[in-house]
C-alpha cells in the first residue's frame, strides 16, 4: 500500500513539475523571445556581462566621487 501511494505521489509531483516547466518556458518566450535552452543560456550570459559592466562602472564612479569629496574636504 505504501508503494502505491508513493507511486501516485511521484506521478502527481511529476505532473506539477511539467506544468511549472511549461509555464517558465512560455514566460521566457513571451518576455525574452527565447525558444530554446540555448537561447536562455545566451540571455543569461548577456545579462551577466551587463551586470558586470554596470557594476564596474558604478564602482569607478564611486571611487571618483570619493576622490572629489576628499579634495573638497581638504
Amino acid at each position: 500500500m505504501k508503494t502505491k501511494a508513493f507511486i501516485n505521489e511521484s506521478k502527481q509531483r511529476e505532473s506539477e513539475l511539467k506544468g511549472e516547466r511549461s509555464a517558465i518556458l512560455r514566460q521566457l518566450k513571451e518576455e525574452d523571445g527565447c525558444d530554446s535552452a540555448e537561447e536562455v543560456e545566451q540571455l543569461i550570459q548577456r545579462n551577466d556581462e551587463t551586470i558586470t559592466r554596470l557594476s564596474d562602472e558604478l564602482n569607478k564612479g564611486m571611487r571618483e566621487l570619493e576622490m572629489e569629496l576628499k579634495k573638497i574636504r581638504e
